[in-house]
């Protein structure tokens, strides 16, 4: 049996995901921390949401969605669509260009129904 995320009939809908995993970085001082998000996929709008701020999908197929936000603070991602799987960096630069916050994301995601 094969368990994943919906493919060709979710392409124009909007997929609501619930994440658990953690989260390393600069403000977790390199250890890894628990965290449990909500992420949005949007389809038609071609975007990800969850991270702050919303990132373009660059590329997507029946296994991958691959995601990216270029302007600071930038974020860049994946999420496998079988597994659930969800990767993603977050940077913010300073106006020197010096990495002043840098959170590596690894996270299991599932769908999820909204509440109300």
């Amino acid at each position: 049996m094969l368990v994943g995320f919906p493919t060709a009939q979710a392409a124009d809908e909007t997929l609501t995901l619930a994440c658990q995993g953690t989260v390393t970085g600069t403000a977790t001082e390199e250890k890894p921390e628990p965290i449990s998000i909500g992420v949005i996929v949007n389809f038609t709008a071609r975007t990800v949401q969850g991270f702050a701020y919303p990132a373009k999908i660059t590329s997507m197929d029946d296994v991958h969605v691959t995601f990216s936000r270029s302007a600071n603070p930038s974020i860049d991602g994946t999420i496998d669509r079988v597994t659930g799987q969800l990767e993603a960096t977050h940077v913010l630069l300073s106006k020197s260009n010096k990495v002043d916050l840098a959170m590596y994301y690894l996270l299991k995601c599932r769908p999820a129904q909204r509440m109300f």
